[in-house]
């Protein structure tokens, strides 16, 4: 009798029933096998019989028994997801899904599982630091073999945030006058953005501390330090001077005695601060009843920027000095303008032209350098104890009276003092009697023609301190003590005109 055999297949389908062997008896019939009788085919792995039977004509039967041993070599196929390697956020990452695993196939038909696992290199999904996921599909057969199928996932955000908001322009501004930084807005393809602002200042080209060139940043970063700026060129200029801060009338009124001390002015500029502040102060003599102090203070800045301030004392003097009138021949010598003075002034004063004639130089008036007419001459004494200075007018009379007139000398006494005690109540001019054809003027102090008579005579027609004018709007009325200035005119026997002119002085 045959013995039994076995074989091995991959799968149950490769199974083929075998090759039946020759069986004959003792008889040496041949003995036809039976159908077989074939064990369950197993899920997976196993053995699968074949047994036939063989059966002699005696009924004696034999058994010959063929295994199939089904022993699966080969793992499950499939092809793995697409790898994904350009994602820039991590909240782009898709899930795992294994029903993206295609053509899963076994070699037997068998099911095949799917299992899914993955691994990361920890980095930041930020610029040079990806997040690199490698995602392992495992695919098992019933027999236990496995297949792996990789997909990689790739993160790394490169992608610097932009600005949404507006972008403030370039701009020329004062220095007083720049602007906060605008508040800027953003976004990020991934998410969170902060935005900061920086100003650097540049001063290479400044020509003074107001002026300078800001570079205004603004700054804009996503959570991976991705970034972005943009400039903002502020430039920056003064040109406005300085202020003054502290209290200044422009223009005062004071006594000779009482000019107020010089202020300490107090400036204050926009930006680029006070760099010098000049004073200069001139006095300009209007009469000897008046001068005029004018005081300037100029304050810079230090861009160059420059505003002036003044402040006008209108200064009265309260006992004005002496109105001297003088007449000289034009044909006589050069005079020491001192002779006319007293002996107590002090000639360290100035002598000073305030009517051009061109004939000073120094103290000596020379009468042949000008031409006929009336000239006042000032001389002024600075006193280092007095804030009033001395001052003497000198009104000087050029004529051609070379000769002195054979009938009358002119003789005018200017001190008036109407109180009726005989003693100069009128203005008495001695030896006009001898020129009746004449006329006198008297003006007060501010040129107002307060008495005006022809054929003056020192009785009838005199000056008493009353107002008599033309130009009078109150006539009749007592003048004020003080000076006045008077004009004299008058005709010789010879038909020759002649002018005399002074102060003269009221006092009751």
């Amino acid at each position: 009798m045959p013995e039994n055999t076995a074989s091995t297949v991959a799968c149950a389908a490769d199974i083929v029933a075998p090759f039946v062997p020759v069986v004959t008896d003792n008889c040496d019939n041949v003995l036809v096998a039976s159908v077989p009788a074939i064990s369950a085919s197993p899920t997976c792995e196993g053995n699968v019989t074949y047994t036939y039977t063989f059966t002699d004509c005696e009924g004696n039967t034999h058994n010959w028994v063929h295994t199939f041993t089904i022993d699966d070599t080969s793992p499950p196929t499939g092809i793995a997801p697409s790898d994904i390697l350009d994602l820039q956020c991590t909240s782009e990452i898709p899930l795992a899904d294994i029903n993206l695993v295609t053509n899963v196939a076994d070699n037997c038909g068998g099911t095949v599982t799917i299992s899914v696992s993955e691994t990361n290199n920890e980095g930041s999904g930020c610029n040079g630091n990806p997040l690199i996921i490698t995602r392992t599909y495992t695919l098992t057969d019933c027999s236990g073999l496995a297949t792996n199928l990789i997909q990689t996932i790739r993160v790394e955000d490169n992608t610097a945030p932009i600005f949404t908001s507006e972008l403030p322009q370039n701009i020329s501004v004062s220095c007083d006058a720049i602007p906060n930084p605008a508040n800027m807005s953003g976004s990020d393809n991934c998410g969170e953005v902060t935005i900061t602002v920086l100003d650097t200042i540049d001063r290479e080209v400044s020509e003074c501390e107001g002026e300078y060139i800001i570079s205004r940043t603004w700054t804009i970063t996503d959570s991976c330090n991705n970034s972005s700026n943009y400039t903002q060129t502020i430039t920056v200029f003064d040109n406005t001077p300085p202020i003054l801060i502290t209290p200044l009338d422009a223009q005062i009124s004071a006594l000779c005695s009482e000019i107020p001390e010089i202020p300490q002015l107090v400036f204050t500029d926009n930006c680029s601060g006070i760099q010098d502040v000049v004073y200069n102060e001139t006095s300009t003599i209007i009469s000897i009843y008046a001068y005029v102090i004018v005081r300037e203070w100029v304050a810079s800045d230090n861009c160059g920027n420059e505003a002036s301030f003044t402040q006008t004392i209108n200064v009265s003097v309260e006992e004005p000095f002496d109105a001297i009138p003088f007449a000289i021949c034009i044909e006589e010598n050069p005079i020491d303008l001192f002779t006319i003075l007293d002996d107590s002034i002090p000639t360290t004063g100035t002598w000073i032209e305030v009517t051009s004639s061109g004939g000073l130089t120094g103290s000596i008036f020379n009468p042949s350098n000008v031409t006929l007419g009336y000239y006042t001459l000032r001389y002024i004494v600075e006193l280092e104890d007095n804030a009033c200075p001395m001052i003497y007018e000198i009104y000087l009379n050029i004529n051609d009276d070379c000769v002195v007139l054979p009938a009358c000398d002119i003789t005018v006494y200017n001190a008036v003092s109407p109180n009726d005690d005989s003693s100069n109540d009128f203005f008495f001019i001695d030896g006009l009697e001898c020129y009746p054809n004449n006329t006198v003027e008297i003006y007060n102090r501010w040129g107002i023609l307060v008495y005006d008579e022809t054929g003056y005579d020192n009785n009838l027609k005199s000056f008493k301190g009353i107002s008599e004018g033309r130009n009078t709007v109150n006539k009749n009325e007592l003048l004020p003590d003080g000076t006045y200035f008077y004009i004299l005119k008058y005709t010789d026997e010879e038909n020759k005109n002649h002018d005399r002119s002074g102060y003269l002085y009221l006092n009751r």
